[in-house]
């Protein structure tokens, strides 16, 4: 256990905190598409007819579509944020690696967050830190 490996774990942890939190800003600009799905697909409701407007038909698929990008972006980002907190802990390397391979989706801060997850998570003197400790029995 080398202070080094543990100022890059304590490191990639405050990351993916920062991270989490940047993706879940993002991930709210959905709700804006599903605003104005929900007008243009309530028109009919209200005997509104303007001018120029797409079929109601298109307000509902807006709807939807972008409720499901919300659910996704909202459920990376706490992932990512749980990745941080394990990271901290020293826990769950198998998901910290699970979700770092997932993030190399998001280009470019995505690949270079999880790329560098997965090579620190690979390196054995940290595989070691994340190995399950025997109990102690008090005496």
């Amino acid at each position: 256990m080398s202070n080094e490996d543990t100022k890059h774990l304590d490191l990639l942890s405050t990351l993916h905190y920062f991270a989490g939190a940047i993706m879940a800003f993002f991930s709210c600009f959905p709700l804006l598409h599903i605003g104005w799905g929900l007008a243009t697909g309530s028109r009919q409701l209200f005997n509104i007819s303007l001018i120029s407007q797409p079929s109601n038909e298109w307000g509902w698929i807006f709807v939807l579509m972008e409720s499901i990008f919300f659910a996704l972006g909202l459920n990376m980002a706490i992932c990512i944020m749980i990745v941080g907190w394990k990271l901290k802990r020293r826990k769950s390397r198998l998901f910290c690696m699970s979700v770092a391979g997932m993030e190399c989706i998001f280009l470019p801060f995505g690949v270079l967050l999880g790329g560098t997850t997965l090579i620190a998570l690979n390196k054995v003197s940290i595989k070691e830190m994340f190995a399950p400790q025997p109990p102690t029995i008090a005496k």
